[in-house]
């Protein structure tokens, strides 16, 4: 692919009707106004893979640009004259700025003409394969839906099965160190032996009974998923959620978003004001004072 280069740079290309508003600096000198050079052509073609020929057509700005930094810090407005000199270096910065972006503009758009063809192709073949991907997957959801609600089931059984196993182990358990128990007791006594003696007797003889072994359920095999020599497909649950009232939301979530909600908002928040509604609930409107520049 062959660039041809744009040439110098024109600054006869700027939209004059074109607004932007501009913070202002701190105070402007009137001194060190001076004229900056237009940057020499480039070679008339360039290796579209090498990024060095088209960054220094912009780089030879660098050094212009910290001139111009280091005349706005030294500039001061004091009366209408130097005002005059602010204001005509603020547009002229404006003005290159403008130049520079629309230059980049042209200088990317023969890559953008490749890339972007590039892009819609393959977009549009991976787009027909996530058709794909939604046909079938809609087809083995239910599938795999259906084996899981089965697993869930049986397993639901097993656990039931282990509990009632438990249970009645346990309440065998239990009987045998009772029998235990009121036997080694009686023998005690029959022996001439005192309660508390007794009493201990039964007691030893309980806790030689042997305990009953814990019943683990039966764990159910998950068989919703399916492996081919391409991958896995299978049923994955996550989390989802739905915003039932924005109003009950905890402040903490407001305020770890709170820039990209102003963001959100901001365009409805401006139209209101565009349309002369300044009193909006929760929203403090008012006026601020800003320095606007137009190029000629």
């Amino acid at each position: 692919m062959t660039i041809v280069d744009f040439g110098v740079l024109s600054n006869d290309t700027h939209d004059k009707d074109q607004d932007h508003e501009y913070q202002p600096n701190p105070p402007l000198p009137s001194s060190a106004f001076h004229q900056y050079p237009e940057p020499q052509n480039m070679p008339a073609v360039r290796d579209p893979f090498d990024p060095a020929p088209l960054l220094a057509l912009f780089d030879r700005y660098q050094g212009q640009i910290n001139g111009m930094i280091a005349t706005a810090h030294s500039l001061k407005v004091v009366d209408d004259a130097t005002a005059d000199q602010a204001a005509e270096y603020t547009t002229r910065a404006k003005k290159l700025a403008h130049t520079l972006d629309k230059k980049r503009q042209e200088e990317k758009a023969p890559y953008l003409a490749v890339t972007s063809v590039l892009d819609k192709r393959v977009k549009s073949l991976t787009d027909s394969l996530a058709g794909v991907q939604g046909i079938i997957n809609g087809k083995l959801q239910p599938y795999f839906q259906e084996k899981e609600r089965v697993r869930i089931e049986a397993q639901r059984k097993a656990d039931a099965e282990a509990r009632a196993l438990q249970a009645k182990l346990d309440a065998e358990e239990a009987e045998k160190r009772r029998q235990a128990s009121e036997k080694a007791r009686l023998d005690a006594l029959i022996a001439g032996a005192q309660v508390a003696e007794a009493e201990a007797a039964a007691r030893a003889a309980a806790a030689m009974v042997e305990p009953t072994p814990v019943v683990v359920a039966r764990v159910v095999a998950d068989e919703t998923k399916t492996t081919t020599d391409n991958g896995t497909v299978g049923l994955k649950e996550k989390w989802a959620f739905e915003i039932l009232n924005f109003r009950e939301l905890p402040d903490e979530c407001m305020a770890a978003r709170y820039e990209e909600i102003k963001k959100a908002v901001s365009p409805w928040i401006r139209s209101q004001i565009a349309a002369g509604i300044y009193n909006i609930p929760g929203v403090k409107t008012f006026k601020q004072a800003v320095v606007k520049t137009r190029t000629k």
